[in-house]
């Protein structure tokens, strides 16, 4: 059996279609697709032997989706090693049955993992499934369906610490491909020639015309080895399903001949493409060899990536910055849509020249309330004054998170407190319906990126925002150690300022920077909440994770008896009375229905 390289040299090479979107439509609903190959092997089995006959010279094994982090999602991680066996042996039966001599390509997709270690963690998962993809029999490694230079790389550098083997490397389609005056299109195929394998191109993203004009516009490519393997189109979804356009086989064939005039060496299908669509390429290319010309690809240097964020002006990083004492309010948004309290007591807040900004809850305790997001945009506009809303990867996934921090930023809000988020009270338990697609230090790292003009999967985007970050700390947590490591990281990933867990004694704060051995290298803002009960209290100490209320305060909230709410002040008073001393500023929480309260302490 020829190799990968020999095989190109002889002819073009025709690749199989999709897997995923085919099973999708022809497994009963609510099948997992990417367990495909344990729960329902006989389908994986028969359509690898309809693309073997219609002309595939190369079978993909069906492990996209089954990285470790991938599946550690889906609750199966203990079938890692299973899953990624039982495909490569699926894929050479199915050689073995159809009696053709194909090359089976050990498929890794992208892991999508943001996190704090994200590039050790997607490393080390691809270096794993690399390691049983090649000890199963595959020929060669295909990464597949990457949207980044960087995680492309990643992935390399791990599969070649660990084999020997052909590397092919696919980018996919995105934003970023549109033309533009820095000639980006080129500027990709630079960054694909510069990666140290046997095949680069793409894949995955549009369909067979878009990938004609990137062919038109990269020029040439006769002495390099290229892939493209474009989707049947655009889908749409329908009844639960995905379905593509009826591309037809007729016009993949077209596609096939002027991708093989540009000197592509090895062309196959995407999403949406049948074992119809695969017969009509090797149709296409069956008297074509490849071409050998020596011409010389003129490509157009990589533009700069990371330019250096510029902050919008903005009232709240201007005095945390210039180190005068920093007071803001913190706002819970209604449960409903009548917003008309808060923008009042906003104009209040406003009116104190103490106090310079609003923060603002995000579904607090994980109940469903007005965004802060919007509210923070309808106050900026109508009141005037600086708003930190928060924001947490619970609620949405980081498309949608992105998609609503850039109408934020057009409605004028610039700060924001990056939290992890209480779980929500929906499902059959706490959490169960939540997003959670990364953490709250991967988001600081997302929005960062965002700030840089990059997408969470490193595509270029258009105008960029400046958002301030900020991040929580908890100086009462029970895993003290982990809570400075993340802080640290978080730090590392781009925040400007922190504002602290609430908490009723100094002394809790003072053994928080003891352990973590110098002062904090970005401002700190304390929180205060005025206790107004005994209940209260003895509540947000025993039910509210992360909070512990000293036993001295506790006992002088009894003592106080009927006075609890006037002991309560007191002790809030006293705490906002000492901050200076040990923080750049505070935030005060509001009282509940009764906001303007908490005027009193800066009085």
């Amino acid at each position: 059996m020829p190799t990968l390289q020999e095989l190109a040299d002889k002819r073009i090479i025709v690749g199989d279609g999709a897997t995923g979107t085919v099973l999708h439509n022809r497994l009963p609903k609510g099948a997992s697709i990417d367990l495909a190959v344990i729960e329902h092997p006989e389908e994986l089995l028969k359509l690898y032997i309809e693309y073997i006959k219609a002309g595939s010279m190369v079978i993909q094994t069906h492990t996209f989706g089954t990285s470790k982090s991938k599946l550690d999602r889906k609750n199966a991680l203990d079938l890692f090693e299973e899953i990624n066996s039982k495909a490569v042996k699926i894929a050479r039966e199915a050689r073995d049955v159809a009696g053709n001599d194909v090359l089976i390509a050990g498929s890794i997709g992208p892991s999508f993992r943001i996190s704090d270690k994200e590039y050790e963690i997607k490393c080390e998962n691809y270096g794993e499934q690399a390691v049983i993809l090649e000890e199963r029999g595959c020929d060669f490694f295909l990464l597949e369906t990457f949207s980044s230079i960087d995680e492309l790389s990643c992935a390399i550098r791990a599969i070649k610490n660990i084999s020997s083997l052909p590397i092919v490397a696919q980018l996919t389609i995105s934003d970023e491909w549109s033309p533009t005056p820095e000639g980006s299109r080129k500027y990709i195929l630079d960054d694909l020639l510069k990666l140290p394998v046997l095949f680069v191109g793409i894949n995955c993203g549009a369909g067979p015309d878009e990938y004609l004009e990137i062919l038109e516009e990269w020029g040439a490519v006769d002495e390099h080895y290229i892939v493209v393997q474009p989707n049947a189109g655009v889908p749409v979804r329908r009844d639960g399903r995905f379905i593509y356009p009826s591309a037809t086989p007729e016009y993949f064939e077209y596609f096939a001949k002027l991708a093989a005039s540009h000197g592509v060496k090895y062309i196959g299908g995407c999403c949406g493409t049948t074992p119809d669509h695969i017969k009509a390429i090797a149709k296409a290319v069956k008297n074509i060899s490849p071409k050998e010309s020596k011409r010389v690809i003129e490509v157009v240097p990589p533009i700069e990536r990371e330019e250096e964020v510029v902050h919008a002006e903005s009232g709240f990083l201007d005095m945390i910055e210039s180190g005068k004492f920093t007071v803001i309010v913190q706002l819970d948004p209604p449960k409903g849509t009548n917003v008309q309290n808060l923008l009042d007591l906003s104009r209040q807040i406003k009116a104190n020249p103490k106090i310079c900004a609003v923060d603002i809850n995000a579904n607090p305790l994980g109940r469903l309330h007005f965004d802060s997001l919007w509210l923070a945009g309808i106050i900026e506009q109508e009141v005037g004054i600086d708003t930190i809303p928060h924001i947490t990867p619970r609620d949405a996934s980081l498309m949608g998170l992105e998609a609503q921090l850039l109408g934020a930023w057009y409605s004028g809000v610039q700060n924001l407190l990056i939290i992890t988020g209480d779980p929500s009270q929906k499902g059959d338990y706490p959490g169960a319906s939540d997003v959670y697609q990364t953490d709250s230090v991967g988001l600081v790292k997302t929005i960062n990126r965002l700030n840089h003009a990059k997408d969470w999967g490193g595509n270029r985007v258009g105008d960029p925002p400046s958002f301030v970050l900020g991040v929580a700390i908890n100086p009462g947590a029970d895993d003290r150690k982990r809570e400075i490591e993340k802080f640290k990281q978080k730090i590392d990933a781009g925040a400007k300022f922190v504002m602290s867990q609430v908490f009723f004694s100094w002394d809790v704060w003072e053994s928080f920077w003891t352990d973590y051995g110098e002062e904090s290298p970005i401002p700190v803002l304390v929180g205060i909440w005025p206790l107004t009960s005994l209940r209260l209290a003895l509540r947000i100490h025993n039910e509210i994770p992360g909070i512990n209320i000293h036993n001295s305060v506790l006992k002088k909230l009894e003592d106080a008896g009927s006075s609890a709410r006037e002991a309560g002040w007191e002790i809030a008073k006293e705490i906002y009375n000492q901050s200076p001393k040990y923080a750049s500023g505070v935030y005060l929480i509001a009282p509940y229905k009764r906001g303007e309260t908490i005027l009193h302490l800066v009085d």
